[in-house]
């Protein structure tokens, strides 16, 4: 409909025009003495329209003439982006693939465009990493960190190779210089968390913990495993301290009287001779979860006497049945305890209810104690042979 109007408009000029020039009978002299020169008007809007035109295009040839090494530059600028633009998406494309060799050299050829040389070094470094070429990966990110305004990146890539090549100090270094040129955010934590594990840094470990966990930065299976890793780790390093130990059981005492952590906790404190304390943990987390591992440790304390922990677990045994664990512990309190018909009867019905060696092992001192020896004595063979 736009050119139908536009023709009808160019075909009523054109006639208008026709019909003005068919009229005018007006004449232009040119004096040039001694010369004269008479010409019609209409001839004369002729030349002028033509000289015009002529005009220019001679202006714009010669303009077009002069702009031509900048357009052919310009042109060649803009295709080696197009090209690098390609070829640092093939090269992205190519390492999700798997493909790490030709991900380097595609990334490479992307670096033809400024704009893009950081994104390709990175590319390029981390496809040389997959490929387990750290000089090479090392020369990449030197390139990377010519560029002033790249530093996190730089950073923060550097600590993820550290961290794979197990050297955690340097990780938590380049860590540290990220965080003063960009802050501190939830990818540069998880980094974080990984070098305090591999540092076996566990109070460290913890306080990243809590900061991802406020976050909502893990799933809560991880969070809760990686913190009864960290506190089982700080239990080994107390173990043989008294007074470290009761000062991280002051600490802690909601998070290691946890279940999980519960066996861990009486370990350390069996370890540093605090069985009172362990007796008095055991018997708190029972009250809550029965736990046969807990039940068997209850057994081989030292404090408190036979006789008081004889009386706290046959309370369990009116709670929980006959329980193969805790018949097997009632046994070994009773011959800790001296009372040797009890703690046959007590080990025979824990065998029959599948107990562990444990059980026999006690059934067996049971019988030396009360002059049985060739009882005792197939009992320890049948330990012996696993039968």
């Amino acid at each position: 409909m736009r050119r139908l109007v536009f023709a009808l408009v160019l075909i009523a000029l054109a006639v208008g025009l026709g019909i003005l020039l068919r009229f005018n009978h007006g004449n232009i002299a040119i004096l040039w003495p001694p010369y004269r020169l008479d010409i019609s008007v209409n001839l004369a809007m002729v030349l002028l329209l033509a000289a015009f035109v002529i005009g220019h295009f001679t202006i714009r040839a010669i303009v077009t003439t002069s702009n031509l090494p900048t357009v052919v530059r310009e042109y060649r600028i803009r295709r080696t982006r197009e090209q690098a633009i390609r070829a640092l998406g093939e090269s992205v494309v190519a390492f999700y693939e798997g493909r790490f060799g030709r991900a380097e050299r595609l990334a490479e050829l992307a670096r033809q465009a400024p704009e893009l040389d950081a994104a390709a070094c990175l590319v390029a470094a981390r496809a040389a990493h997959r490929m387990r070429e750290a000089e090479r990966r090392d020369t990449w990110l030197d390139a990377l960190s010519d560029e002033g305004r790249h530093q996190l990146a730089h950073q923060v890539t550097r600590a993820e190779f550290l961290l794979d090549d197990r050297k955690s100090d340097e990780a938590l270094e380049a860590l540290e210089l990220a965080r003063q040129v960009g802050g501190r955010h939830v990818h540069q934590m998880r980094l974080s968390l990984r070098a305090h594990e591999q540092d076996e840094n566990w109070p460290a470990l913890l306080r990243v913990l809590t900061q991802l966990e406020k976050r909502h930065a893990l799933p809560e299976e991880v969070i809760q495993g990686l913190r009864a890793r960290a506190w089982r780790g700080r239990l080994r390093a107390a173990q043989h301290s008294p007074d470290q130990l009761r000062l991280l059981l002051k600490e802690g005492a909601r998070e290691l009287e946890r279940p999980e952590l519960a066996d861990a906790t009486v370990d350390a404190l069996m370890n540093s001779e605090g069985d009172k304390l362990a007796a008095q943990l055991i018997e708190r987390v029972l009250a809550d979860q029965y736990r046969p591992g807990l039940v068997l440790r209850y057994a081989e304390l030292r404090e408190p006497a036979a006789r008081d922990r004889l009386r706290v677990a046959e309370g369990w045994l009116q709670a929980q049945g006959e329980e193969p664990a805790l018949l097997e512990c009632l046994g070994r309190l009773c011959l800790a305890e001296g009372l040797w018909g009890k703690a046959e009867d007590f080990l025979q019905r824990a065998q029959k209810r599948n107990a562990g060696p444990g059980a026999l092992l006690a059934l067996a001192q049971v019988y030396e104690k009360v002059g049985r020896s060739f009882d005792a004595a197939q009992l320890y063979k049948r330990i012996a042979t696993g039968q």
